[in-house]
């Protein structure tokens, strides 16, 4: 009995813990949820954004005040003549360096490296929507396949009746028998790999938004393949909306305020004291101030501006490579777009065209002994193939849309 109240507890347990793993998240999942959720709530998302406490504490840092520094120093005779020090001697002293606008171009550098920061972090951001879109289509064309393969399987069940009606009417053999469920048992096996696949690119989807133990299943329709907009009129929303666009003008921009700050810094930052003098011997005391300023001589500041400068320059050229690079990408993507859109019009008006009457002048042309099994079964994979051809082409056009929306900065179809 107490083994058998252990094993109770432990499946108690591990089905608490299995619970606590189920994901709330709907198992079907349209493109609109997709594109909030791993713009919002994904794992990636939450662990890019937790870069930006990182930059605002720099800012923080940036703005505090250099510390004062008090010291004390007591004097008081070891050996000697007793007048060489007069008793004991204290000295306190106070000193503040000046900061002569440093502070205020140490803080513009650093808000402008975390405005760079946070741009950066959206421009991460948009690359984890625009994966995540990737995924879905492969995850949705996949599903497409599997049903078509089982929607097929159908047709070759009802193909498989008039066979089997003709054989048993002394028609034809029990080699067409045999055959037509040869060619079903083949079908049965690509629509389990099929089947695979949907579960592979699914598990690839859920991973890349972080979310263990879900399946999602995605919902929606291809849209209308509209022609993409030309180069000429995209190209100005790029400029505007582009994320990694904007993360490399803020960059710039950093580099260029932090030039200002190297500037400021060669200037000797002068340090004010105040301090207080105290005998014992005699009970005097005395006031003082003070005034230095650190020489130039081997440290001039020269390096670091040189560093400084050397860095707006290379984030000046990577400004000017991302601009050429995303005119380059939105004119490849735009090509591609309108070339896969040219094969799926050539495919619907050539091969889909004449697809709807073959199975039924196939089923027909077999029923009145004019042709075989073979010419039957051709007539059905041809009709598979025709429709498998249409799941990949609309595959690499919704594809393709998605790496003109990459190239254009736009998160939602």
């Amino acid at each position: 009995m107490r083994a058998a109240r252990v094993g109770l507890i432990a499946w108690l347990l591990a089905g608490r813990a299995l619970a606590q793993e189920t994901p709330a998240e709907p198992r079907e999942l349209t493109v609109e949820a997709l594109v909030a959720y791993a713009r919002d709530q994904a794992a990636r998302t939450r662990a890019a954004r937790a870069e930006l406490p990182v930059a605002e504490a720099e800012v923080a840092a940036a703005a505090v005040y250099p510390n004062p520094t008090l010291s004390y120093s007591l004097y008081g005779r070891v050996q000697g003549q007793s007048d060489a020090i007069n008793g004991t001697q204290h000295q306190v002293t106070l000193e503040q360096p000046l900061l002569l606008g440093h502070d205020a171009l140490r803080r513009d550098a650093a808000r402008g490296a975390a405005e760079a920061r946070r741009a950066e972090v959206d421009a991460a951001v948009f690359d984890i929507v625009i994966e995540a879109r990737r995924r879905f289509v492969s995850l949705l064309a996949a599903q497409a396949r599997l049903g078509l393969l089982r929607a097929t399987r159908a047709e070759l069940d009802a193909i498989a009746d008039i066979v089997r009606g003709r054989a048993s009417a002394g028609a034809q053999s029990a080699y067409d028998v045999a055959r037509v469920e040869l060619e079903a048992a083949q079908l049965d096996a690509r629509a389990a790999s099929a089947d695979a696949d949907v579960r592979e690119r699914a598990a690839a989807l859920s991973a890349w938004l972080g979310i263990s133990g879900w399946t999602p299943v995605a919902r929606g329709e291809f849209p209308s393949a509209a022609p993409a907009p030309s180069v000429a009129r995209l190209w100005p929303e790029v400029l505007a909306r582009s994320a990694s666009l904007r993360a490399a003008r803020r960059r710039a921009a950093a580099a260029g305020l932090d030039v200002r700050r190297a500037e400021r810094e060669r200037v000797p930052v002068p340090t004010l004291g105040l301090g207080a003098y105290v005998t014992t011997d005699g009970g005097s005391s005395s006031l003082y101030g003070s005034v230095s300023l650190p020489l130039p001589t081997w440290d001039t500041g020269s390096a670091q501006l040189r560093r400084a400068q050397a860095a707006r320059a290379q984030a000046e050229a990577n400004l000017d490579a991302a601009e050429r690079e995303q005119r380059a990408r939105l004119e490849g993507a735009v090509r591609v777009f309108e070339a896969r859109r040219a094969a799926l019009d050539t495919h619907a008006e050539g091969a889909m065209r004449g697809l709807p009457g073959l199975r039924e002048m196939a089923e027909a042309s077999y029923r009145s002994g004019a042709s075989r099994v073979f010419d039957l079964l051709d007539a059905f994979r041809t009709r598979l193939a025709v429709q498998e051809q249409r799941v990949e082409l609309v595959e690499q056009l919704e594809g393709a849309r998605v790496e003109v929306d990459a190239a254009t900065g736009a998160a939602t179809p």
